[in-house]
């Protein structure tokens, strides 16, 4: 599995955030699929979100597109 990801946190009024990410990764069923082949296949999918900080922790609604 490859995951990674990039995001530019904004802040807003009061406990609110916008968020814009950039998420790259693939999951495969055979771990070695990548170097057997020798191309890893990347996805990526860009997205917006709306934080919000709670005193119990961070709660966050995203939507991303590919």
């Amino acid at each position: 599995m490859v995951n990674e990801r990039v995001e530019l946190r904004i802040p807003s009024r009061g406990p609110f955030e916008t968020v814009v990410f950039v998420d790259m990764g693939n999951l495969w069923v055979d771990p070695a699929y990548p170097f057997q082949k020798g191309v890893i296949p990347i996805r990526a999918a860009v997205g917006s979100g709306i934080p919000l900080q709670t005193p119990v922790g961070r709660s966050r609604s995203t939507m991303a597109s590919t």
